[in-house]
């Protein structure tokens, strides 16, 4: 599913980043183009990060 519509980045992508090391959106916005257009997906970026920091599923996550 797409977080950013502006850089047409995936969740995917997004945990990919967060995986390799980013820890802030700013980190996210420069590992992928995630939250360079508009900013309107700051606010799920950083619960994103929130998210897989304490380890909770995300929302769209599967076992498959």
């Amino acid at each position: 599913m797409y977080v950013c519509h502006c850089m047409a980045v995936s969740d995917r992508t997004v945990r990919a980043a967060v995986s390799s090391g980013a820890t802030t959106v700013e980190d996210i916005t420069d590992k992928c183009h995630a939250g360079a257009g508009c900013g309107g997906c700051h606010q799920i970026l950083q619960s994103m990060l929130d998210a897989m920091d304490s380890g909770a599923p995300l929302a769209g996550d599967s076992a498959a």
